[in-house]
């Protein structure tokens, strides 16, 4: 089961996320930034983090 998307609900909002580059931390991220977030990312694994922050800005989101 999956939620609705709803694409305007975090619009001008900003959220931290600790665990970004990689699984969970990496799907609520996406779905944040999905949703109109600015997504800052945080990660022990700077490569996973890196690729992650490319990956998002590929497909448009905000992301650091």
């Amino acid at each position: 089961m999956s939620a609705r998307l709803v694409p305007d609900r975090f619009k001008s909002q900003a959220a931290v996320i600790t665990g970004g580059g990689a699984g969970i931390g990496k799907h609520v991220a996406h779905r944040m930034a999905r949703e109109g977030a600015a997504v800052t990312l945080w990660d022990a694994d700077q490569k996973a983090l890196d690729a992650t922050v490319a990956e998002f800005a590929g497909e448009g989101l905000v992301a650091y």
